[in-house]
């Protein structure tokens, strides 16, 4: 951020562990810059599981890239918790979370500065909406998103489509582990803060590959009791049902928007 510059940031926090779709997703970012100029861009980018791609985008005035090296550590939760250690907390000062290969929009963050002007808290998220993208197709979908009330069931967001202030973010660490971002979530929502729901879309999540993506998803599963019983506090026989109940609701929206795909239809 320039020295004295008054702005909003944005500081998106990109754990690189594989160059597939990293540039895509560094251009995203400057992209948005350009078109934002009334907000300053900071993208905080944590090198682990032995990948150091080479970096040579150019900073502008209200983009600007830093690079943290943890090598050779292979974890997106440190890696996340060693990106929010980069950020100091002011209240012109946001995180978003970004995976590398995912594609950042400027529609969001276009009302961050009108958002805060109008909230007196310095503890809120806001809450965007999210795009799918399959194998790079051009036919985006947006991805319904589930009830908070059904926070201790299933995650209720999407990992890039909230802005969090930045004092909310430093609140809470990423836990090392699967489903570490719904943990993430949960453990902000148990601090209670403002929640601004929009309808404008913030990221597009992009599944390179459609079958390797399910086999991970379905891996993780079978972590999910574990889950349930130790981040969750459900007992051994609701986290049972409680299991069953996650896998239906997550396959439900899986064939929902595998079926808007074939069929060509966005939302």
């Amino acid at each position: 951020m320039v020295k004295g510059d008054r702005k909003n940031t944005i500081n998106i926090i990109t754990p690189v562990g594989s160059v597939d779709g990293l540039y895509d997703t560094i251009s995203s970012v400057r992209n948005v810059a350009g078109l934002v100029n009334s907000l300053n861009f900071n993208h905080i980018l944590i090198f682990n599981n032995d990948c150091n791609p080479e970096i040579n985008f150019e900073k502008t005035k209200n983009y600007q890239y830093e690079i943290c090296n943890i090598n050779p550590i292979a974890s997106r939760s440190i890696a996340r918790n060693t990106g929010l250690s980069f950020i100091t907390d002011n209240p012109n000062s946001f995180v978003i979370f970004i995976d590398a290969g995912d594609s950042f929009l400027e529609n969001a963050v276009n009302l961050v500065s009108k958002i805060r002007s109008e909230i007196k808290t310095e503890n809120f998220m806001i809450v965007g909406q999210t795009y799918i993208n399959f194998s790079k197709n051009i036919n985006l979908i947006r991805v319904p998103l589930f009830p908070i009330t059904m926070q201790n069931i299933v995650n209720p967001f999407m990992l890039g489509s909230i802005i969090l202030s930045t004092k909310l973010a430093k609140k809470v660490s990423f836990y090392e582990g699967k489903k570490e971002d719904w943990v993430y979530w949960k453990d902000i929502l148990n601090l209670k803060p403002e929640i601004i729901f929009i309808s404008e879309v913030n990221y597009v999540y992009n599944v390179q590959n459609v079958s390797e993506h399910y086999q991970k998803k379905m891996l993780s599963i079978f972590q999910l009791r574990k889950i349930l019983i130790d981040k969750f506090k459900w007992g051994k026989i609701n986290s049972l049902v409680i299991s069953f109940g996650h896998i239906f609701l997550i396959s439900c929206r899986w064939i929902f928007l595998r079926f808007r795909y074939y069929t060509g239809r966005n939302v």
